[in-house]
């Protein structure tokens, strides 16, 4: 999961919430 990193770097806030459901961070790029 290297790719994990370029979304910490793009959203903080949203990584923290990837770790807990992967599905929002989708939901979040779709906006």
């Amino acid at each position: 999961m290297h790719h994990n990193t370029a979304w910490t770097s793009s959203s903080p806030f949203t990584s923290k919430q990837h770790t807990r459901s992967g599905n929002l961070t989708v939901v979040v790029n779709r906006g």
